[in-house]
């Protein structure tokens, strides 16, 4: 068992005690794997270092309430690469469509966090932007 892991076991239950507590949002998984922890609720997926998600395990803790959360918009930028075999004279449109299966597993894949560049907030598009947000 690795340090994180250990750190992570230290405090996963009184974080599950303290979030049911407070969250009308049910936790469906929180695991820690490829050193981050990652916290599955039905709306939302995140990952956090140990560190961090231990001083979430404080302020939880010492919550009495949560007030509720209001929606932002992310913008979420990944990076995927797949290896495919190709004639040599085949064009790009005949690469990328021998490319999309690739694509798609990894898309499907539930590890996609390996491939998750970065997450910022969308300034440019805020939450409430468009109709179906």
């Amino acid at each position: 068992m690795t340090k994180g892991e250990k750190r992570f076991n230290a405090v996963k239950d009184g974080y599950i005690k303290d979030y049911n507590r407070l969250n009308r949002v049910p936790l469906l998984n929180l695991f820690y794997k490829g050193g981050l922890v990652h916290v599955v609720n039905n709306l939302t997926t995140t990952t956090h270092k140990i560190g961090e998600f231990e001083e979430m395990c404080v302020r939880l803790s010492l919550r009495k309430t949560i007030k509720p959360l209001k929606p932002v918009a992310k913008l979420v930028y990944i990076t995927l690469v797949t290896r495919v075999i190709v004639d040599e004279s085949d064009d790009e449109a005949a690469i990328i469509g021998k490319a999309k299966k690739g694509f798609q597993a990894k898309i499907d894949n539930d590890e996609l966090t390996e491939n998750i560049v970065k997450i910022r907030k969308d300034k440019e598009c805020p939450y409430g932007t468009f109709a179906n947000d």
